[in-house]
């Protein structure tokens, strides 16, 4: 297949999330499609095309993009959307690819008179170094292969899952915080920031490493294989005893209620 064969991708908006879309499939072993960026954060824009000087060419407008591209990524801030989306005038036959959580794909019918196929998806910023899943809904076989030259896609049919996907997404903060918490007590035993942040960061990438892959039994199995009375059993046993897990929990209900009420559910 061709470069002309190959469907061209077409990113509206530069952000983070689609900064790692483009990069993500600029390194893939897959096809190299023809990638045009829209100038919305020019910086990005041209450091994008800067490091892939041969595949990312930046268009003068955001019209330039849904003109030249097969399939438009769409991810811009929440409150210019409904702006965006009306400003453009996107043929029939292209395929959009919605990336804002409380968008729906009525709303964009409606602000765009757009015919054609919507999909939505979920990406993190890792997917840039081709790791991690992409969550996809509908699941359509045409994204659904494009997917696949980057991630591990997650194929969903059912809205409200979609919503739960997204909101799976939201510990990442919390994640990183948890970490950057551990690393400052670590210090304070006498670690150098150095030292700290290495022994925090690799001991939870590895752990992160055992559960890749794992069935639910196994995970439960990891949860609950520490001795009795040791050191692990003690941490996991105050943890849950003070609440710290069900804040998490908690914390997912509550986006969920936040996003099924924007979404109308």
């Amino acid at each position: 297949m061709t470069e002309r064969d190959l469907p061209t991708l077409g990113f509206i908006g530069t952000g983070t999330i689609n900064s790692a879309l483009v990069r993500a499939f600029c390194r893939s072993d897959g096809p190299a499609h023809p990638i045009v960026v829209s100038p919305r954060s020019a910086e990005r824009a041209a450091a994008l095309k800067q490091e892939f000087p041969s595949r990312v060419r930046v268009a003068a407008s955001m019209q330039e993009v849904a003109d030249a591209a097969d399939c438009i990524f769409v991810a811009v801030l929440p409150k210019a959307v409904e702006e965006v989306y009306r400003s453009l005038h996107i043929d029939d036959t292209k395929h959009i690819i919605d990336l804002i959580p409380n968008v729906t794909e009525d709303q964009i019918r409606d602000w765009t008179g757009f015919k054609g196929e919507i999909s939505h998806i979920i990406p993190l910023s890792f997917v840039a170094d081709l790791r991690g899943p992409v969550v996809l809904y509908p699941s359509r076989s045409s994204i659904r292969s494009l997917l696949e030259e980057i991630s591990d896609p997650v194929l969903l049919d059912d809205r409200l899952q979609v919503a739960a996907a997204q909101v799976l997404t939201c510990f990442q903060a919390p994640y990183f915080t948890l970490l950057e918490a551990l690393v400052d007590w670590a210090e304070e035993q006498g670690f150098d920031p150095e030292t700290a942040t290495s022994c925090v960061t690799g001991i939870f990438k590895a752990q992160s490493e055992q559960v890749n892959g794992v069935s639910r039994e196994r995970l439960h199995e990891l949860a609950g294989e520490f001795t009795p009375g040791g050191y692990n059993w003690r941490s996991r046993e105050h943890i849950g005893e003070n609440g710290g897990y069900a804040l998490w929990t908690d914390s997912a209900r509550q986006l969920m209620e936040l996003l099924t009420s924007v979404l109308g559910k």
